[in-house]
Formats: structure tokens, sequence, C-alpha cells
């Protein structure tokens, strides 16, 4: 079986990696980190995994820099989130699934 899928620029580009650390790891005091190698005129000719920043001996997690966030990602992802938690609550009566939910 192939599965689909996306590349890690992609992920990243699409806003999915800004919203996985800012509304999960984040507060829990991790990172996922990547490294972006770029050509001369600046554009993105690579994207690779960094590794997932540890400092979960932060009390209050971590947070991004002032002006990181780039809030039309966040808009893009929070909206495609609320058109697919509406069609898995129809479906499977559940958006997040916990242990005791099977399909």
């Amino acid at each position: 079986m192939t599965e689909d899928t996306i590349n890690l620029q992609e992920f990243m580009e699409g806003g999915y990696l800004q919203e996985l650390n800012r509304e999960f790891l984040h507060p829990l005091g991790l990172a996922m980190s990547v490294i972006i190698e770029e050509d001369d005129d600046g554009n993105i000719e690579n994207v690779e995994f960094g590794g997932i920043v540890d400092h979960r001996d932060d009390s209050e997690g971590m947070l991004f820099a002032e002006d990181m966030i780039e809030w039309d990602k966040t808009d893009k992802v929070s909206g495609e989130f609320a058109e697919k938690a509406e069609n898995r609550m129809d479906k499977y009566g559940f958006i997040i699934q916990s242990p005791d939910d099977s399909i």
C-alpha cells in the first residue's frame, strides 16, 4: 500500500509545523526544529529535520519569539481542523481519539 505524503518543506510552509509546535509541543517544553538550506538568492533549496528541542525542565514551556507566529498559517490550519473536526464528529462521535474510542 502506498500512502500519500508531503515533504517537510510543504509541512513547514503549510503552517503545520508552526501549529504543531504552538499548540502541542511548546506547552510541553518541546519544539520540532528544521534545518533550512537556502541558495545565494535566499530561495529554499532543502529542508531537513533538525531534531526535537527539549526544554521540558522549563516549568512554563516554550514560546515563539515576538513576531514569529504567522497568523495567516494559524487561520489556515485552524480552518482545516474545524472542517475535519465536524466530519470526524459526524462519522465517529469524537474529534480527538481517546484510548477507549474504537472505530
